[in-house]
């Protein structure tokens, strides 16, 4: 059996350091975001609602049987909004304008406008 010189060895040991070291450099997202799918009005129905900190976080389904995972909050909503957060309770109606997009397949909604129905 013909031996392997060390030299070689040692230059593949470092090649394969340096693929997997390049590999495991590679950026990835465990949560890709699939783009934003459109601006749009639409009425949703309160399903659940979580406080955070500037707003809330809600899932909301709108009259075609869409769900959502949505966003109300402060900054979203600008100063001159009127909204009153006091309406976010499960089985309330809103009509919201936002962006609807998509995150690892998940349908979420960014709400920019909201309208107590």
């Amino acid at each position: 059996m013909k031996e392997i010189p060390m030299k070689s060895l040692v230059k593949l040991l470092l090649v394969s350091l340096g693929l997997l070291f390049a590999a495991a450099c590679q950026a990835t997202s465990p949560n890709p975001i699939d783009g934003i799918v459109d601006l749009q009005e639409i009425e949703v129905e309160i399903l659940a609602v979580k406080p955070e900190k500037d707003g809330n976080t809600l899932v909301v389904r709108d009259d075609s049987g869409n769900t959502y995972n949505a966003v109300i909050s402060i900054p979203n909503l600008g100063p001159e909004s009127d909204f009153d957060f006091d309406h976010l309770k499960v089985g309330n109606r809103m009509i919201v304008t936002g962006e609807t997009w998509s995150l690892a397949g998940d349908p979420q909604l960014t709400i920019r406008d909201a309208k107590a129905v």
